[in-house]
């Protein structure tokens, strides 16, 4: 009698677990930024060597599935449509990119170049979510960015720029 019930068990268990197996899965659609490099006027390059380092994200947005605000203090994220890559590395190999298509330095190498340099890039993915509004759905990116020199000792002398940077795109 106990082997009847667990084999009715067995057989149970399986059964409910082919229900809804004909059901194609569910497509997860993958995303990465897509833009033209900004173009800039040939000029003599400036004499500095730069590195940019790994960007950091904001902890809320350190995911690669995309994050969307439905209303004040309130997010969510997709479960089927995601980042290539975690934010951070898209903003920071997308600046790299940038950079080296200006000519506008000696060189520019990406974080995990070993070769010397004369400064630093490093900053933070703030923010980077969809904002759903009633009309209109609008991409929305926020960096920080802070320009050092690569060796100065002097904390004071070392940082040459901070600023933060934000755009909306619909």
């Amino acid at each position: 009698m106990r082997n009847i019930s667990f084999l009715l068990i067995i057989i149970s268990v399986g059964f409910v677990g082919c229900i809804g197996a004909n059901q194609p899965a569910i497509k997860t659609a993958h995303y990465s930024l897509e833009y033209d490099s900004p173009k800039f006027e040939r000029f003599k390059p400036l004499p500095f060597v730069i590195r940019v380092v790994k960007f950091k994200t904001a902890p809320q947005y350190d995911i690669n599935r995309i994050i969307f605000k439905t209303g004040a203090y309130r997010r969510d994220a997709y479960h089927y449509h995601k980042w290539r890559t975690k934010p951070g590395d898209l903003v920071t190999s997308f600046l790299v990119r940038d950079l080296q298509k200006s000519f506008l330095f000696k060189a520019v190498f990406a974080f995990d170049n070993r070769l010397p340099s004369s400064h630093i890039i490093t900053g933070t993915v703030d923010e980077i979510f969809e904002e759903d509004g009633e009309d209109v759905w609008k991409a929305v990116l926020s960096v920080s960015i802070t320009l050092m020199k690569e060796n100065e000792p002097d904390i004071n002398k070392r940082i040459l720029f901070q600023d933060r940077y934000q755009v909306k795109v619909v």
